[in-house]
């Protein structure tokens, strides 16, 4: 055990530490077996609140120091910045203070299956989120300030879905001196959609001749049978044949994994217990023992070489 002393007011705030590293390289932690750990943290205080600081790390700018990144006693880890998760995310302990169990006020970027880990509790991106993969869910929608009182309503719209990838064109035509007309689409249109499925629609007048004369060539289809300078509402439906569509079809059905098998991804919809939910059997799924062929030496050898090198220059 090293004894505390109080740093400046000027670096951490006048905190009393046990251990100060400072240099290229402030401190080193090195775990030699498998069942160890390279750094172990404890907030000993019994007392603490959830939301106190288990870990914490800040930067100096301008004299200020700026939180980084920290974690919490619920496990709640906080960052200034972007997120990166480099495997399976597994936040946990937001269920403590039922408040966002995920917070990212920049952008997020998870490169991993975050369906391995458990979110419990509600989650906010204020920004934008890209997932290059597929999104799974029970429900969606878009939530706006309400266009008729945007100060004191919301308004929500549902997504329409479909077992296919399925994509939707609308618009309207007017009918030439010969009652047709030809809808050209983007020059991508084909390359993207096939399976075409057509609706027509008159609108001002009854128009029961209407048909299509010519299907989708050329990213372009015609209209026929209508009334000289009629008005047609149109819509088409295209399945996506892109390369990442025809590599990744949504399976409509499947069977849950056998150690899933009579638990629920919804169970309160089915009134039934929390620990009848899929998300609390994999929360509390036991964990194989960990292994290792490493050589118990090869981690001395890595801090080695970091603790006899000189810190490197940038251009």
């Amino acid at each position: 055990m090293v004894d505390g002393h109080t740093i400046s007011t000027t670096e951490l705030g006048n905190l009393p530490v046990g251990v100060l590293g400072k240099g290229p390289v402030g401190i080193i932690a090195e775990s030699d077996t498998v069942e160890g750990a390279a750094a172990y943290f404890v907030n000993s205080n019994a007392s603490a609140e959830p939301t106190a600081y288990l870990l914490r790390g800040q930067t100096i700018s301008d004299g200020d120091l700026v939180n980084v990144f920290s974690v919490t006693n619920a496990g709640i880890v906080t960052t200034g910045g972007a997120i990166n998760v480099g495997g399976a995310g597994q936040p946990a302990g937001c269920e403590l203070l039922e408040e966002y169990c995920l917070q990212a006020s920049g952008n997020a970027f998870i490169d991993g299956n975050l369906e391995a880990g458990v979110i419990g509790g509600l989650s906010t991106i204020t920004g934008s989120l890209t997932i290059t993969g597929s999104l799974s869910k029970a429900s969606g929608s878009f939530k706006i300030d309400h266009p008729l009182d945007p100060e004191h309503k919301i308004l929500y719209h549902s997504f329409v879905e479909s077992p296919d990838m399925k994509n939707i064109y609308d618009g309207v035509a007017i009918l030439d001196a010969h009652g047709r007309a030809w809808v050209v689409l983007p020059d991508w249109f084909e390359a993207l959609n096939n399976d075409f499925r057509y609706q027509l629609t008159a609108i001002g007048a009854p128009a029961p001749h209407l048909y299509i004369a010519q299907e989708v060539s050329g990213n372009r289809f015609q209209i026929a049978g209508g009334k000289p300078g009629g008005k047609v509402s149109w819509q088409v439906t295209g399945i996506r044949q892109d390369a990442y569509a025809r590599k990744h079809r949504i399976r409509v059905e499947e069977e849950k994994p056998a150690d899933e098998q009579g638990f629920y991804l919804s169970p309160d919809s089915f009134e039934q217990p929390e620990e009848k939910g899929v998300a609390w059997r994999r929360s509390h799924r036991s964990k194989p023992e960990a292994t290792s062929t490493q050589d118990p030496g090869a981690g001395r050898q890595v801090a080695s070489k970091v603790r006899n090198s000189e810190p490197a220059e940038h251009e």
